[in-house]
């Protein structure tokens, strides 16, 4: 069987599909956050390890050079500073 083969750009688009998908998964969250001004179903472990895990990604990713990854996971991060601001 062949490898799976995506031109560049077509591996930059996964990155950046992926990586917003991932972003965007925390606006529910962070919307419910402000209309009930609750944080109390949130973990705080979870929150700060989820932080620490894409803190990490993101360093790995502008290591490597691979913006289509980086770009969207900063916003991730910045979706759970915004998430634990509120806790």
């Amino acid at each position: 069987m062949e490898p799976l083969s995506l031109s560049e750009a077509g591996r930059d688009a996964l990155g950046y599909v992926g990586g917003g998908i991932l972003a965007l998964s925390l606006v529910p969250q962070v919307v419910k956050l402000l209309l009930t001004r609750s944080a109390a179903d949130i973990s705080l472990l979870w929150s700060l390890l989820y932080l620490l895990g894409t803190v990490l990604s993101l360093v790995y990713l502008l290591l490597i050079d691979a913006l289509a990854g980086a770009i969207p996971v900063a916003f991730e991060v910045a979706g759970c500073l915004v998430t634990l601001g509120l806790i």
